[in-house]
């Protein structure tokens, strides 16, 4: 599927863009990077857990004329707060003000400090189900509510941010890498149930890599010693990014829009890296790429 907007830059227009997990690692890098190339009359709207001066002010900075920073302390994983969120998000919005509107799921519940057979809390489960599947998928619903169903209204694009766990499993990954798959499954489903007819509706999947992070910082900490080692080996490869760069990559991707519907494009194909067939990690020996 080619680009729905021609030669035009997808951030040329009145943009209204929503990006959960906005407040640290990737998140914080995606957000500041779009709102730099945000046209004027956009809004940009963060939302994590606070507290948000220092990133509300690194966004503020880059913004550019005239563009509406709005930040929403929220609980992604409290499911009887999460309709409040949604309605923080979007009641209200003109969206007669806008001619592209932007969702990009970013936040994500990991827990790498157990593993498979100590899941035995069914709460706990449901709050990081809530983060990483029920709620991405609540949140586009009213997302479609608000700026129309695919197909009218105006031109809408929907960000997935998934990882190669979705597709290879890895000791105390449970929680991350069921959320990714699902997440995938789901995006392809839409992207069918939309193929039909024309459509104003882009889904992307972006792997964003090994990034120097929060997640990252997880895996040194997991309780099993192979993704230990595992995140020491990625961390002295010349792949391992800032979130920067990979967000870097996320926008040349979106500006570009030559993606298939729900394909999974890879950061470091995006950005020319090659990805080595002999980066040995003791967890999967040899890693190898997985499309």
């Amino acid at each position: 599927m080619s680009g729905l907007a021609g030669n035009m830059s997808i951030f040329s227009v009145p943009t209204f863009c929503v990006i959960t997990g906005a407040n640290e690692g990737f998140g914080r890098a995606t957000a500041i990077l779009i709102a730099e190339k945000l046209a004027p009359s956009s809004t940009i709207c963060i939302v994590d857990r606070g507290p948000w001066e220092e990133t509300t002010k690194a966004i503020k900075q880059k913004a550019g004329y005239d563009v509406e920073v709005k930040s929403i302390d929220a609980d992604l994983a409290d499911e009887e707060s999460f309709g409040e969120t949604n309605r923080a998000i979007f009641e209200g919005v003109d969206t007669s003000r806008y001619e592209h509107a932007i969702l990009i799921h970013q936040a994500v519940a990991a827990h790498l400090d157990r593993y498979s057979r100590d899941l035995d809390d069914l709460m706990f489960l449901q709050r990081c189900t809530m983060v990483n599947i029920s709620g991405p998928i609540v949140m586009t619903a009213e997302f479609f509510k608000t700026f129309g169903a695919p197909g009218s209204g105006l031109r809408k694009t929907v960000v997935n941010v998934t990882s190669v766990s979705a597709c290879i499993p890895q000791k105390t990954g449970h929680i991350f890498g069921m959320g990714k798959a699902a997440r995938n499954q789901f995006f392809r489903v839409m992207a069918l149930e939309e193929s039909g007819a024309p459509s104003n509706l882009r889904i992307l999947g972006y792997r964003p890599g090994a990034i120097d992070d929060e997640l990252t910082r997880q895996q040194w900490t997991s309780v099993d010693p192979l993704m230990r080692a595992d995140a020491e080996a990625l961390s002295k490869w010349e792949g391992f990014l800032k979130p920067e760069q990979s967000a870097a990559g996320l926008i040349k991707t979106l500006g570009e829009d030559k993606y298939e519907n729900a394909a999974i494009v890879n950061t470091y194909d995006v950005l020319g890296i090659p990805f080595p067939g002999n980066l040995s990690m003791p967890h999967r020996g040899v890693l190898k790429e997985s499309k």
